[in-house]
């Protein structure tokens, strides 16, 4: 992992510019703005996924919803403070939770490892845990590799801001396989806020590049990374 101020053209950014070709509004999966939101935001991904992944976009405004994010899914808001996502009151869930984490969390290297959300993302938006009104929850949790998240700020949640995990990638064939390459992930212009417990808990993926990321105000360590190297059964 590296943290550094640059700019970067990995395949998870790749992969970002090629499935928003495909791209959707959020407002056409249903009516929004009521106390839970999820059932639309949640047709919405996955009809995406059903034909083949893209963006989905996400109008200025504030939406409670909690939400299973798949492989190929790009959340795309109109700017942090502008397109908010809050946790529903008294869902206790994680504003945005990646499919199967709760089978994922913890277990180790898969062969082939082939499990987990990839090719996804979160950008321009903001997330809030609505901690006066949960009892648990994270603002994103994800089990995966090659993510790109951009321009976000994860603030009020009842535990961890971000909590990102994942194994390690099979056994390059060489140097330059795609295999190797599609594992980096990036992360870009990242805020984390007033959060009970650290303000990113990193377990995961290796490989990847964090730019411009701004923590305080958070229960815990800023970023907390702790990462094992996860080997096989």
């Amino acid at each position: 992992m590296s943290t550094k101020n640059g700019k970067t053209n990995s395949p998870a950014v790749s992969a970002t510019n090629n499935l928003t070709i495909n791209s959707y509004d959020v407002t056409d999966f249903g009516t929004l703005g009521t106390s839970d939101d999820s059932a639309v935001f949640q047709d919405a991904i996955n009809h995406v996924k059903t034909n083949g992944g893209g963006q989905i976009n996400i109008p200025s405004g504030t939406y409670y919803a909690n939400i299973i994010l798949d492989s190929n899914i790009f959340l795309n808001g109109a700017g942090p403070n502008t397109t908010i996502l809050k946790s529903v009151s008294g869902s206790n869930l994680d504003v945005i939770q990646g499919r199967d984490f709760a089978l994922l969390t913890d277990t180790p290297k898969a062969v082939p490892e082939t499990r987990g959300v990839r090719y996804a993302g979160v950008s321009n938006l903001s997330i809030d845990g609505n901690k006066q009104n949960n009892s648990a929850g994270f603002g994103m949790r994800i089990w995966g590799c090659s993510l790109y998240v951009n321009n976000i700020v994860v603030a009020n949640c009842k535990e961890d801001g971000i909590y990102t995990e994942f194994t390690t990638h099979d056994y390059p064939l060489s140097d330059f396989s795609t295999t190797y390459d599609a594992l980096e992930s990036n992360f870009n212009h990242i805020k984390t806020i007033a959060n009970n417990g650290n303000g990113w808990t990193y377990k995961g993926p290796h490989d990847s590049e964090i730019n411009d990321y701004v923590s305080f105000r958070n229960g815990g360590r800023a970023l907390y990374r702790n990462y094992t190297k996860r080997g096989a059964t």
